[in-house]
């Protein structure tokens, strides 16, 4: 995978990127959630939590645990914007001082 150098430069330098990403990621998961239609029970139940949890997050946060700073040195997963297909893939941290 990436050194950390690499990924606190690739960070700085699309951070834009990877947050509008990332934001408009969530929203289209949540618009698709919200399309979902059935008349089963369950179906509708389970919908009806994951809006729930959606509307509990604290996205803003969430996205803050993906970036590599003081308040985060070594997190479990990062951000990573890759150029060429212009999205943000989430990977693993793997710091070899672990």
């Amino acid at each position: 995978m990436y050194k950390r150098k690499e990924i606190i430069k690739n960070q700085k330098e699309f951070k834009n990127e990877i947050v509008d990403w990332l934001k408009k990621d969530f929203k289209e998961a949540k618009k698709d959630l919200t399309k979902i239609e059935s008349k089963d029970k369950v179906i509708k139940k389970i919908k009806s939590e994951l809006i729930f949890k959606f509307k509990k997050v604290d996205f803003d946060n969430q996205i803050e645990i993906l970036f590599i700073h003081e308040k985060n040195i070594r997190p479990n997963i990062y951000a990573w914007w890759d150029d060429e297909n212009q999205k943000v893939k989430i990977l693993k941290y793997l710091d070899e001082t672990r």
